[in-house]
């Protein structure tokens, strides 16, 4: 006589399909996720190393009485942030007034959702407010990459 196994375990096969099914909802929903993520965080390491350059043209500022022209040889601000993230953007300064300047990133071809893409960052200084920076209307970034304010 042939016994019979009464304790069946182990899965069937729609419940392993089910799994399948849920495992790749998940990834569909978390691998577009992570990717803006990781562009996020290296435009905020660039953001980062901005923050530092916007300082030191305010301390510039502060001492000199107008920010610094970017031919001048006291401020090696902007020469030496083009170190900073060099993998990710290219730098550029503008004095435009004794009161108001700008520091522009153009992202590289490595962080390619937002690649040839321009961040503008906008330091002025006002007398009865004192320094202030902001993202430039002129940024071509999608908001969705910007860092919170």
């Amino acid at each position: 006589m042939l016994k019979r196994v009464k304790n069946k375990k182990g899965f069937t096969l729609i419940e392993l399909m089910i799994v399948v099914a849920i495992v790749g909802i998940l990834a569909a929903i978390a691998i577009p996720a992570y990717l803006d993520y990781t562009v996020k965080t290296k435009i905020t390491e660039v953001t980062t190393a901005m923050d530092a350059l916007a300082q030191a043209a305010s301390e510039y500022h502060a001492s000199a009485g107008f920010f610094p022209n970017a031919a001048d040889s006291n401020y090696s601000g902007v020469t030496g942030f083009a170190a900073v993230a060099a993998n990710y953007a290219t730098w550029g300064y503008a004095n435009i007034t004794a009161n108001l300047c700008n520091f522009t990133a153009t992202f590289t071809s490595v962080l390619n959702p937002v690649a040839s893409c321009t961040l503008v960052m906008q330091v002025n200084f006002v007398p009865a407010t004192g320094y202030g920076k902001v993202y430039h209307s002129s940024s071509t970034v999608a908001p969705k990459y910007l860092p919170k304010k």
